[in-house]
């Protein structure tokens, strides 16, 4: 086939650039391609020719000169692939620049003649993901090129390639034959024809790549590329994580919750689900009167109280999930003093605490300043943060008598808000509050906490989108406003963000709070987490009694699990170590509008992970209105594929949902059914 794209001048005269991509997506048998692939030099007469090894659907050999570097050839799953191109006329070739994955090696071949060739450039690998320069061995004269990968049968992700040189003192025609037919076995060597190369126009400059993205394929089906080749961090298992708002006394059947909560522990990441023990409202509550603050050294022995009670009750829960602990410091109406010894009893050897009230040694190494403290129903509010100013001179003195009082490292987290939207009651809100928490606490402070609720601007009472909606809200938010503030006041310490507390906000909606449309909040919730690398995400909560916000098990059945704790296995069990990068085409979106604000809301959002010949791909379809048909390119022929589909055929409405798995199914196309949860496993 023929790309009729224009042409675009690139170098000075007798400069010549020849634009390949690469990217894989699903089987198909190795054939031979014709594809008039452009040279482009100064001259206008330009001629080209191409012919390659098979490609992958969209990823045609003709991509390799549509002017876009993100776009791509893919070679599929054959072995000893290549890709070769015939020059307009005879140049003496001084570098090649080409962007290529990094996992093989390559040859170049050069030929006046299109049967003799000589191989200039042997076992050559680029090192990174960027377009990289390779220089050519004097007097390399070429009409031709060849590129021969070395590849053990993976797919050959071929980008870009440019090949720089200049006019010789004679030049020969390119030769001519007719083209052999498509065929459905790959040769043993390179044998196929040449092809007569068609004109081209006048060129304009084509832009340097500025990134690995994988291309957009042809057509308007909604398309999901996945970038193996391009990791951006490492798979935290503390997303996967929940509240502890209960105690031992009020907690029925609690043993058999705990080891039905063993099987929430993640199989990827450092193999640990997150706990996060704050004991109530650790700072207090204006409107109910018995949260009144909790102060652990009045508690011992205390095992009916809610929500204080026994630090140690916490902590042999954590043990009995094998899980990572997250301890919440009250701020509100504690002292610095206080949180110091709070932190000795966890992780000093010699607490004179602990030898009273016998504890193995904890060695937590996450603690958060406070609950919730820029709302004004919580005490300590009016006096110890009416500003985030205020709050962080001293929360100042509380990290640095906690880090005094522990052997273990430790990381303190200074709450920023407790909403989605990054304020707080009578805070400044957004990208001040990271300058003025930062600038005060300076090295003291690790991380930022959020609460990811619905919340104002966004949130509107019984309208379920702008609940939906609140993460895409979110992402916009801290990808625009408040990571470039982190990065401008962090002094460029790597201070993360984490989602400490989340829920639909539905509190009494039984129904859908602890429903198929809970859970679909919570993936959406973990996606922004893992995409944006946040290392925590809280789900509230575990218990909480009967209240309907989240919780893990219908009337404390521990056999009667939710539709959250399905998506928490589901996660749990099929997710990998790494996180890599993700790009979507073509996926349809709604404009919500919502409060004071609108978002325009992609119908699916997703994330991907790979873990040694393992590549896992999750999408939430965030929407009840139809299924929806995608495409899903992961850049190489699974091996074997399972689809796992968190659903129900009433959607929002409905009180539970049913993980179906399905066996080998087609990435092109697959439905992704209305209101749902699709996690594939695919081995490579």
């Amino acid at each position: 086939m023929s790309n009729s794209r224009t042409s675009r001048r690139f170098f000075n005269q007798g400069a010549i650039c020849l634009a390949l991509g690469v990217w894989a997506c699903s089987v198909q048998q190795p054939v031979f391609e014709q594809t008039g692939l452009r040279a482009y030099v100064a001259n206008p007469s330009v001629l080209s020719l191409q012919q390659a090894t098979a490609s992958v659907n969209a990823s045609t050999a003709g991509r390799a000169i549509d002017q876009n570097a993100d776009t791509h050839w893919n070679s599929g799953q054959v072995n000893n692939p290549f890709w070769r191109a015939g020059l307009a006329e005879q140049l003496e070739l001084t570098e090649l620049r080409i962007k290529v994955n990094p996992a093989g090696s390559y040859s170049l071949d050069v030929s006046l003649d299109g049967s003799s060739w000589r191989t200039v450039l042997t076992g050559v690998k680029n090192s990174t993901w960027n377009l990289e320069t390779k220089r050519m061995p004097a007097n390399t004269l070429a009409r031709m090129i060849r590129l021969r990968f070395a590849n053990s049968g993976r797919s050959v992700m071929l980008f870009e390639v440019v090949a720089v040189g200049g006019k010789t003192a004679t030049t020969s025609p390119v030769p001519t034959v007719s083209p052999s037919p498509v065929v459905s076995v790959m040769p043993s060597a390179d044998v196929s024809p040449v092809v007569t190369p068609t004109p081209v126009a006048t060129s304009t400059p084509v832009p340097q790549p500025t990134s690995t993205v994988v291309p957009t394929p042809a057509g308007n089906r909604p398309t999901i590329v996945v970038d193996t080749g391009r990791v951006l961090h490492k798979a935290v298992s503390q997303i996967l994580g929940t509240n502890r708002n209960h105690v031992t006394g009020d907690f029925p059947n609690g043993a058999a919750k705990l080891a039905k909560m063993r099987e929430l522990t993640p199989q990827w990441g450092d193999r640990r689900y997150l706990y996060r023990i704050g004991h109530g409202p650790t700072d207090g509550r204006y409107d109910y009167d018995y949260m009144t603050g909790f102060h652990f050294e009045s508690c011992w022995n205390v095992t009916t109280q809610y929500p204080y009670d026994d630090i140690r009750e916490g902590l042999k829960e954590a043990a009995a999930m094998g899980a990572y602990q997250f301890h919440t410091v009250n701020y509100g109406t504690s002292t610095p003093e206080e949180a110091g010894r709070y932190v000795s009893y966890l992780n000093r050897a010699n607490d004179a605490n602990r030898a009273k009230y016998p504890m193995p040694l904890q060695q937590v190494t996450e603690f958060e300043l406070g609950n919730e403290i820029p709302w004004d129903r919580v005490r300590g509010h009016d006096q110890y943060a009416p500003n985030e100013s205020v709050y962080a001179q001293r929360a100042l003195l509380f990290a640095k008598q906690m880090r005094a009082s522990s052997d273990t490292p430790i990381k303190i987290g200074a709450v920023a808000s407790i909403n989605s939207n990054w304020m707080g009651n009578g805070w400044s809100g957004g990208a001040t509050t990271v300058k003025n928490i930062l600038q005060i606490m300076g090295s003291e402070v690790d991380f930022l906490t959020f609460h990811g609720y619905p919340s104002w601007p966004l949130y509107q009472s019984g309208n379920l989108l702008t609940i939906m909606a609140q993460n895409e809200w979110n992402r916009n938010k801290i990808e625009n406003e408040i990571k470039p503030a982190i990065k401008q006041y962090g002094g460029g310490r790597p201070i993360y963000i984490s989602n400490t507390e989340f829920f639909t906000h539905l509190y009494s909606d039984v129904t859908r709070s602890r429903g198929l449309f809970g859970a679909l909040y919570a993936a959406d919730s973990v996606i922004l987490a893992f995409n944006l690398d946040l290392r925590a995400a809280v789900e509230f909560c575990f218990d909480h009694k009967e209240m309907a916000d989240a919780a893990f098990f219908f009337k404390n059945d521990p056999q009667n699990v939710t539709a959250i704790f399905k998506f928490q296995k589901m996660l749990a069990q099929h997710w990998g170590d790494e996180i890599v990068a993700t790009t979507g085409s073509a996926i349809p979106t709604l404009a919500v509008k919502g409060a004071s604000t609108s978002v325009t809301m992609p119908k699916l959002t997703f994330s991907a992970a790979q873990t040694g010949n393992k590549v896992y791909v999750m999408v939430v379809h965030r929407t009840n209105d139809a299924d929806l048909s995608a495409d899903i390119q992961v850049g190489f022929t699974p091996a074997s594929a399972t689809a796992y589909v968190l659903s129900a055929p009433n959607g929002y409405d409905a009180a539970n949902a049913d993980v179906t798995t399905i066996t080998n199914p087609s990435l092109n196309g697959f439905n992704f059914r209305k209101a749902s949860i699709t996690l594939l496993e695919l081995t490579r």
